[in-house]
């Protein structure tokens, strides 16, 4: 069993208050696998790149946000069939935003 697989962060839902497990990643957000409420996010905002970044639904991986070419940061989920480049930067976390507002749309 890798390390990648082991460690892993307990997380409480702000809205339903399920308690639920989270991989870590070096860049990650999270979604309650409950009621679909965007928890958060860790990343290395600031001091480095926020990419990749794996997006899950409880402990499910469900996708990934990469750069691509020229700064352009992009959406990657076999689960829901989604292969976009996205419009927002790195400032403010602003293409974490898009991504919670997509990924949101499909989760309801």
């Amino acid at each position: 069993m890798g390390l990648k697989s082991v460690l892993k962060k307990n997380v409480k839902c702000r809205k339903c208050e399920r308690e639920y497990l989270v991989p870590l990643r070096a860049n990650f957000m999270f979604f309650c696998p409950e009621c679909k409420e965007y928890n958060g996010c860790e990343c290395d905002y600031g001091f480095g790149p926020i990419t990749p970044c794996a997006i899950f639904v409880g402990d499910k991986e469900i996708g990934t946000i990469t750069k691509g070419e020229n700064i352009v940061y992009e959406l990657h989920s076999k689960e829901y069939g989604i292969d976009i480049k996205l419009t927002k930067g790195y400032e403010n976390l602003n293409v974490y935003d898009e991504v919670v507002s997509i990924i949101k749309e499909y989760l309801e």
